[in-house]
């Protein structure tokens, strides 16, 4: 399932996941977003990191060479 809107003028696609996972609800999010180098994926998430906890930290996951 998809929808779309916009928040603050940000438009945003929430999608649903087609992994079965061992549970039925996660209170987490994901934001798909388009950088223009390394550098500015690894600041964009040290940046989000700060005073909050990461369920998976920036590494390689096999889906993207940077992915947190």
């Amino acid at each position: 399932m998809k929808a779309s809107l916009t928040v603050a003028g940000q438009s945003v696609m929430y999608t649903d996941s087609f992994v079965h996972h061992e549970f039925r609800f996660t209170p987490s999010s994901s934001f798909f977003v388009i950088c223009d180098s390394g550098g500015e994926i690894r600041r964009m998430a040290q940046t989000l990191a700060e005073g909050g906890s990461e369920l998976m930290p920036l590494n390689n996951f096999g889906c993207s060479t940077l992915f947190a």
